[in-house]
């Protein structure tokens, strides 16, 4: 009963204060708080109203910004790996949650709204709800120097070739080869880089 108290307390203290204050203070603050909870931090900064689930599964590099209202979901044996040099924009999901592994290059730019999600539900039995079938974890790789659009969404068993461009609002479903452009639903190259 006391643990759950005390979990239960801490969750109020990083709703309440860790993740909410505002400023240069703020980003100290949580930046502190979180080097201390995470697998492994470099130097950071970390916005306000940002959620980080099971951080001890998250391991984040030097010169990592990661912007306002971010989440960050390890939770059921997920793993996350963020390189250094990498930016996050605001409302961002990453969310390796139920084993499922996301894997983030070196100078990595993820515009605002995008969400990679590294595991799906199970929904192969008919008699069963989707929602009682469990999850299959995948992984989502993201090369070095990669530059992903606003509201993209990336889902399990994808690979993003170095130096990539994708599209604002694309839908990344297979793997994109390195220093291309491509967008669209399903996304696809439209381009390569050094035919600009």
């Amino acid at each position: 009963m006391l643990r759950k108290l005390k979990k239960e307390l801490l969750i109020w203290i990083e709703s309440l204060f860790i993740r909410n204050i505002p400023g240069k203070i703020g980003i100290i603050i949580r930046r502190n708080y979180w080097k201390r909870k995470l697998g492994k931090a470099g130097k950071f900064t970390i916005g306000v109203e940002c959620d980080v689930l099971n951080p001890r599964n998250i391991y984040i590099g030097d010169d990592i910004n990661i912007l306002n209202r971010a989440n960050l979901n390890a939770i059921g044996n997920g793993l996350i790996q963020i390189d250094n040099g990498s930016s996050i924009n605001i409302n961002v999901l990453i969310d390796a949650s139920q084993s499922g592994s996301i894997i983030i290059g070196k100078n990595v730019m993820i515009g605002p709204n995008v969400v990679l999600r590294a595991s799906n539900h199970n929904f192969k039995d008919l008699s069963t709800p989707m929602k009682l079938q469990g999850h299959s974890g995948g992984k989502i790789v993201i090369c070095d120097d990669v530059w992903i659009g606003a509201n993209t969404t990336i889902v399990p068993n994808v690979c993003i070739g170095k130096g990539s461009i994708i599209g604002a609002g694309a839908v990344v479903t297979k793997n994109l080869p390195e220093y291309s452009i491509c967008a669209g639903v399903p996304a696809k190259v439209i381009k390569k880089r050094n035919q600009i």
